[in-house]
């Protein structure tokens, strides 16, 4: 939708309201002015006389569909009751690291600082948590890492290596940290829990970076996906 906006404001100093119906016309908001559904109606209509802009609409509709259609197929998301804070697990073993989206994870106590995370049994991640001893990290994302998150819970590590498309940084004692998370959490499993599916895993905080540049952010919710 923002690159359908931003064409349309390259067209001319105001968006070219005559190409549209007529109930459109006399609207400045591009954003406002496109609402969903109207764009295949743009891309198809005879009237519509800049051929670019219609090859463009069709392929950012094509793009919107696919990537709705990954984040709509989540239960995880279809199925969601709250609307949890999403954040990253990032693990890594001798050989390989991972990056998997998560919203299942809180802070537990104090006294040892410590969390948990439900982790599918299925899944990379997993696998990578049983193989490194259970060491992972938690990197709770801001309101403007939506696609970050995406990014990251819609595709297996097992297929790409999501690690290498993240500004990642070594932490203490070699743990993966997020640059321009709200926070990055060092863990160590001390206890896990089988829950059908799901293995809810209580880890140690072992230490933690907060980026103050992002405290005015709020952080990145459940809800943002949809």
């Amino acid at each position: 939708m923002l690159a359908i906006v931003c064409q349309l404001s390259l067209c001319s100093k105001n968006p070219p309201t005559q190409y549209l119906p007529t109930e459109y016309r006399g609207h400045h908001s591009a954003q406002k002015l496109l609402p969903e559904g109207l764009l295949a109606d743009l891309a198809n209509s005879a009237d519509f006389v800049i051929p670019e802009f219609a090859e463009h609409l069709v392929r950012s509709r094509s793009v919107t569909e696919a990537t709705r259609g990954d984040r709509l197929t989540s239960p995880y998301i279809t199925a969601s009751q709250l609307p949890s804070i999403v954040g990253l697990v990032l693990v890594q073993t001798a050989h390989r690291a991972n990056a998997m989206t998560v919203s299942f994870f809180s802070e537990v106590a104090h006294h040892p600082t410590s969390l948990w995370v439900s982790i599918a049994k299925a899944s990379f991640t997993h696998s990578l948590l049983e193989e490194n001893g259970g060491r992972f990290s938690i990197a709770v994302l801001t309101q403007k890492q939506k696609e970050t998150a995406l990014q990251c819970g819609t595709q297996s590590g097992r297929d790409r290596d999501k690690c290498a498309a993240l500004d990642l940084y070594p932490g203490p004692e070699g743990y993966l940290f997020l640059n321009g998370a709200l926070a990055s959490t060092a863990c160590s499993v001390s206890q896990s829990v089988s829950i059908d599916d799901h293995t809810l895993f209580v880890a140690n905080i072992l230490s933690a970076e907060m980026d103050s540049r992002q405290s005015h952010l709020r952080q990145l919710l459940l809800s943002d996906l949809m």
